[in-house]
Protein backbone atom coordinates (compact mmCIF):
# COMPACT_ATOMS: atom_id res chain seq x y z
CA UNK A 1 0.00 0.00 0.00
CA UNK A 2 1.17 3.48 -0.82
CA UNK A 3 0.24 4.68 2.67
CA UNK A 4 2.87 2.35 4.11
CA UNK A 5 5.76 3.92 2.22
CA UNK A 6 8.84 4.90 4.20
CA UNK A 7 8.62 8.42 5.64
CA UNK A 8 11.91 9.30 3.94
CA UNK A 9 10.39 8.46 0.56
CA UNK A 10 7.27 10.54 1.24
CA UNK A 11 9.40 13.52 2.31
CA UNK A 12 11.65 13.03 -0.71
CA UNK A 13 8.68 13.10 -3.10
CA UNK A 14 7.25 16.22 -1.44
CA UNK A 15 10.61 17.99 -1.52
CA UNK A 16 10.96 17.25 -5.24
CA UNK A 17 7.46 18.59 -5.88
CA UNK A 18 8.50 21.78 -4.08
CA UNK A 19 11.65 22.05 -6.22
CA UNK A 20 9.60 21.59 -9.39
CA UNK A 21 7.07 24.17 -8.16
CA UNK A 22 9.90 26.63 -7.43
CA UNK A 23 11.35 26.15 -10.90
CA UNK A 24 7.89 26.56 -12.42
CA UNK A 25 7.59 29.93 -10.68
CA UNK A 26 10.55 31.37 -12.57
CA UNK A 27 11.56 29.24 -15.55
CA UNK A 28 9.33 31.02 -18.07
CA UNK A 29 10.11 34.46 -16.67
CA UNK A 30 13.92 34.66 -16.66
CA UNK A 31 13.97 35.97 -20.21
CA UNK A 32 11.22 38.51 -19.52
CA UNK A 33 12.99 39.74 -16.41
CA UNK A 34 16.33 39.85 -18.21
CA UNK A 35 14.93 41.85 -21.14
CA UNK A 36 12.33 44.05 -19.44
CA UNK A 37 13.97 44.76 -16.09
CA UNK A 38 17.72 44.21 -16.46
CA UNK A 39 17.66 45.51 -20.05
CA UNK A 40 19.45 42.67 -21.84
CA UNK A 41 19.11 42.16 -25.59
CA UNK A 42 17.96 38.98 -27.34
CA UNK A 43 21.58 38.28 -28.24
CA UNK A 44 22.69 38.78 -24.62
CA UNK A 45 20.14 36.26 -23.42
CA UNK A 46 21.01 33.83 -26.21
CA UNK A 47 24.66 33.90 -25.14
CA UNK A 48 23.70 33.29 -21.50
CA UNK A 49 21.46 30.32 -22.35
CA UNK A 50 24.15 28.83 -24.62
CA UNK A 51 26.69 29.11 -21.81
CA UNK A 52 24.21 27.44 -19.43
CA UNK A 53 23.77 24.47 -21.80
CA UNK A 54 27.53 24.15 -22.22
CA UNK A 55 28.15 24.24 -18.47
CA UNK A 56 25.35 21.73 -17.79
CA UNK A 57 26.88 19.34 -20.31
CA UNK A 58 30.33 19.62 -18.74
CA UNK A 59 29.01 19.14 -15.18
CA UNK A 60 26.71 16.13 -15.72
CA UNK A 61 29.34 13.40 -15.52
CA UNK A 62 31.13 14.62 -12.38
CA UNK A 63 27.68 15.20 -10.85
CA UNK A 64 26.95 11.48 -10.73
CA UNK A 65 30.39 10.75 -9.31
CA UNK A 66 29.98 13.39 -6.57
CA UNK A 67 26.62 11.91 -5.60
CA UNK A 68 28.03 8.39 -5.35
CA UNK A 69 31.12 9.49 -3.43
CA UNK A 70 29.62 11.88 -0.86
CA UNK A 71 26.06 10.60 -0.51
CA UNK A 72 22.89 11.47 -2.36
CA UNK A 73 21.22 13.24 0.55
CA UNK A 74 24.24 15.47 1.22
CA UNK A 75 24.53 16.39 -2.45
CA UNK A 76 20.83 17.24 -2.60
CA UNK A 77 21.00 19.45 0.50
CA UNK A 78 24.08 21.31 -0.72
CA UNK A 79 22.56 21.70 -4.19
CA UNK A 80 19.30 23.16 -2.91
CA UNK A 81 20.91 25.44 -0.32
CA UNK A 82 23.38 26.86 -2.83
CA UNK A 83 20.81 27.17 -5.62
CA UNK A 84 18.12 28.82 -3.48
CA UNK A 85 19.66 32.32 -3.26
CA UNK A 86 20.62 32.45 -6.95
CA UNK A 87 17.27 33.79 -8.13
CA UNK A 88 17.29 36.49 -5.49
CA UNK A 89 20.76 37.47 -6.69
CA UNK A 90 19.48 37.35 -10.29
CA UNK A 91 16.88 40.05 -9.59
CA UNK A 92 19.67 42.25 -8.22
CA UNK A 93 21.63 41.95 -11.49
CA UNK A 94 22.07 45.17 -13.42
CA UNK A 95 24.29 44.09 -16.31
CA UNK A 96 24.97 41.31 -18.78
CA UNK A 97 27.99 40.12 -16.79
CA UNK A 98 26.09 39.97 -13.49
CA UNK A 99 23.13 38.15 -15.06
CA UNK A 100 25.45 35.71 -16.85
CA UNK A 101 27.37 34.88 -13.67
CA UNK A 102 24.16 34.22 -11.73
CA UNK A 103 22.66 32.18 -14.58
CA UNK A 104 25.77 30.00 -14.62
CA UNK A 105 25.68 29.68 -10.82
CA UNK A 106 22.09 28.45 -11.12
CA UNK A 107 23.26 25.64 -13.39
CA UNK A 108 26.39 24.86 -11.38
CA UNK A 109 24.45 24.57 -8.12
CA UNK A 110 21.22 23.04 -9.38
CA UNK A 111 22.48 20.39 -11.82
CA UNK A 112 23.32 17.88 -9.10
CA UNK A 113 19.91 17.73 -7.44
CA UNK A 114 17.85 15.67 -9.91
CA UNK A 115 20.29 12.79 -10.46
CA UNK A 116 20.88 12.43 -6.70
CA UNK A 117 17.13 12.56 -6.07
CA UNK A 118 16.31 9.93 -8.68
CA UNK A 119 18.99 7.57 -7.35
CA UNK A 120 17.82 8.03 -3.76
CA UNK A 121 14.19 7.60 -4.79
CA UNK A 122 15.11 4.24 -6.36
CA UNK A 123 17.02 3.25 -3.21
CA UNK A 124 13.99 4.05 -1.01
CA UNK A 125 11.16 2.69 -3.18
CA UNK A 126 10.04 -0.89 -2.55
CA UNK A 127 10.17 -2.90 -5.77
CA UNK A 128 6.48 -3.85 -5.53
CA UNK A 129 5.36 -0.20 -5.91
CA UNK A 130 8.09 1.32 -8.11
CA UNK A 131 5.80 1.73 -11.12
CA UNK A 132 3.09 3.44 -9.06
CA UNK A 133 5.60 5.68 -7.30
CA UNK A 134 7.12 6.71 -10.62
CA UNK A 135 3.63 7.54 -11.94
CA UNK A 136 2.73 9.52 -8.79
CA UNK A 137 6.09 11.31 -9.01
CA UNK A 138 5.52 12.26 -12.66
CA UNK A 139 1.94 13.43 -12.08
CA UNK A 140 2.93 15.36 -8.97
CA UNK A 141 5.74 17.06 -10.86
CA UNK A 142 3.44 18.04 -13.73
CA UNK A 143 0.92 19.54 -11.32
CA UNK A 144 3.67 21.32 -9.36
CA UNK A 145 5.20 22.79 -12.52
CA UNK A 146 1.82 23.95 -13.80
CA UNK A 147 0.90 25.56 -10.48
CA UNK A 148 4.31 27.19 -10.28
CA UNK A 149 4.02 28.65 -13.78
CA UNK A 150 0.49 29.92 -13.11
CA UNK A 151 1.35 31.52 -9.77
CA UNK A 152 4.67 32.81 -11.11
CA UNK A 153 2.95 34.46 -14.08
CA UNK A 154 0.29 36.03 -11.88
CA UNK A 155 2.88 37.41 -9.47
CA UNK A 156 5.22 38.55 -12.27
CA UNK A 157 2.53 40.43 -14.16
CA UNK A 158 0.15 41.67 -11.48
CA UNK A 159 2.23 42.09 -8.34
CA UNK A 160 5.95 42.61 -9.04
CA UNK A 161 8.30 40.87 -11.52
CA UNK A 162 10.79 40.09 -8.71
CA UNK A 163 8.29 38.27 -6.45
CA UNK A 164 8.38 34.86 -8.24
CA UNK A 165 12.17 34.87 -7.89
CA UNK A 166 11.96 35.61 -4.16
CA UNK A 167 9.31 32.91 -3.77
CA UNK A 168 11.64 30.47 -5.57
CA UNK A 169 14.25 31.08 -2.87
CA UNK A 170 11.72 30.60 -0.05
CA UNK A 171 10.28 27.41 -1.58
CA UNK A 172 13.74 25.91 -2.14
CA UNK A 173 14.63 26.61 1.49
CA UNK A 174 11.47 24.79 2.62
CA UNK A 175 12.44 21.83 0.42
CA UNK A 176 15.96 21.82 1.89
CA UNK A 177 14.55 21.90 5.42
CA UNK A 178 12.29 18.93 4.59
CA UNK A 179 15.23 16.94 3.23
CA UNK A 180 17.37 17.80 6.27
CA UNK A 181 14.78 16.79 8.87
CA UNK A 182 12.89 13.95 7.19
CA UNK A 183 14.97 12.20 4.51
CA UNK A 184 17.46 9.50 5.42
CA UNK A 185 19.43 7.29 3.08
CA UNK A 186 18.55 3.64 3.63
CA UNK A 187 21.10 1.29 5.17
CA UNK A 188 19.96 -1.25 2.57
CA UNK A 189 18.80 -0.26 -0.89
CA UNK A 190 15.53 -1.62 -2.22
CA UNK A 191 16.15 -4.28 -4.86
Amino acid sequence: HLTQLPNSLKALLISYALIVFANGLVSQYYILYAKNVIGLTDLDWGIIVSLQFLLATVLRIPGGWVSDKFGKRKVMIISVLTCAPCTTIFVLSQSFLQAAIVALLLVATGIYYAPAHEALQADLTPKAVRGRITAIWAIGNAISAALGALIGGFLFKLVNPAIPFYLFTATELVAAFLIIVAVREPSEKEI
